[in-house]
Formats: structure tokens, C-alpha cells, sequence
């Protein structure tokens, strides 16, 4: 692992999944051979911080689902 440090790496975020109160993101870091040395998907639940209530996805978000 420590030789992936050493190199220039290639960060992609793909949105896959737009809900009414949440989205789903994919991330890759691929090495500069092509291989894809991470991958993962993270689902994320947008919140009113000051209510700490569940929210709907505001259009800055939902606009990169289309």
C-alpha cells in the first residue's frame, strides 16, 4: 500500500441515487496503471441543523442527479 502514496492518483465521484431526503455518491481512486486501488459508495441524509430535522435534497445537490 505504501507505493500508491508515491504516485499521482485519479479521485472520481459519480452521484448514482437521488431519494427525497437523501442521495447516494460512488468514489474511486484509481492508480495510474487504471487499477482502482478504493472504491466505495457513501449515503448521505440531509439535516436542518438548527431544527435537527430530516430535510428534503435542496436543488444545489439534486441538479448533478439530472
Amino acid at each position: 500500500r505504501g507505493d500508491v502514496y508515491k504516485r499521482q492518483l485519479r479521485i472520481t465521484t459519480q452521484p448514482q441515487h437521488l431519494g427525497h431526503k437523501s442521495y447516494h455518491l460512488r468514489h474511486e481512486i484509481i492508480k495510474p496503471d487504471g487499477s482502482i486501488a478504493f472504491d466505495g459508495q457513501v449515503i448521505s441524509v440531509v439535516m436542518d441543523l438548527t431544527t435537527r430535522n430530516i430535510i428534503q435534497v435542496p436543488d444545489c445537490i439534486a441538479q448533478h442527479f439530472a
